[in-house]
């Protein structure tokens, strides 16, 4: 029998019944609330840049938020499937619970040392972070391989109730991706312009026959790359250069075409 069978019937009394009819009006408005909350809680997550999952037990999708698009997938047909399936091949052992896990058995691991997992259980400050990990993209491949994004991952377990709890049941694992490829290309340029200038504070090579200055090649100081003195001068600074001759090299020019003059026949 239902809340509102009760209010048809005649042996309920008058107060009784304003008690029913001021629950269902309560329970309404909460759950018109939780709606709204669940309606802004979707938008949020369909709307920030990062990549947002949860995945089972087992491993597998139950939810992909929006920017997986980014990947050329469609949230709908990764629903259903190992989270492997978004993950660099070479990624996945580093990544999974399945093969981790198991390098740690029976070792004392410190607090800075926690494994960090895509199918992460763990909660709290337990929980993984900064996980980097490379996903590809759906069926793109580019002439040295996959079409790879750096990313950070991180992940946390679910329980239907406090993790505290002895009866607590794992539910899956909700993760955030953060796409950090343009970060790890200005990484890599810094390092090259950091190694170009600590070899260049150590010395400065110039031929001494041209005067030309050689640049090195972040490949290792190859000799391949040379330059002209005034060149690499005005790359560096805001120098123009204006070209004569200072009094020695004039005389020098003078007595060369003097010299020339007197040798004609």
């Amino acid at each position: 029998m239902s809340i509102h069978d009760l209010l048809h019937r005649t042996d309920v009394p008058p107060d009784a019944k304003d008690i029913l009819r001021q629950f269902i009006i309560e329970t309404a408005d909460i759950h018109k609330e939780l709606q709204q909350s669940e309606q802004r809680y979707r938008f949020l997550v369909q709307t920030i840049p990062d990549i947002v999952y949860m995945i089972d037990e087992n491993g597998v999708f139950t939810f992909v938020n929006d920017s997986i698009k980014g990947l050329g997938y469609k949230p709908d047909e990764l629903i259903g499937k190992h989270f492997s399936e978004i993950l660099h091949p070479e990624d996945v052992e580093k990544a999974s619970s399945a093969t981790v896990l198991e390098k740690y058995r029976g070792k004392v691991v410190g607090n800075k040392e926690h494994p960090k997992l895509f199918d992460e259980r763990r909660t709290g400050d337990r929980k993984t972070t900064n996980l980097e990990l490379r996903l590809v993209s759906k069926k793109a491949e580019t002439k040295t391989g996959l079409m790879e994004t750096v990313t950070k991952v991180a992940a946390s377990g679910m329980y239907d109730r406090d993790v505290t709890s002895q009866e607590k049941v794992f539910l899956g694992t909700i993760g955030v991706i953060r796409d950090i490829t343009e970060l790890k290309q200005a990484e890599e340029e810094l390092k090259a312009s950091q190694r170009k200038v600590e070899y260049l504070e150590q010395f400065l090579r110039v031929c001494a026959g041209c005067h030309k200055i050689h640049i090195p090649r972040t490949d290792d100081n190859q000799m391949g790359n040379w330059m002209q003195m005034e060149e690499y001068i005005m790359e560096k600074t805001s120098t123009i250069f204006s070209h004569g001759l200072c009094p020695d090299c004039f005389e020098r020019e003078i007595g060369k075409a003097r010299s020339m003059e007197l040798g004609k026949p």
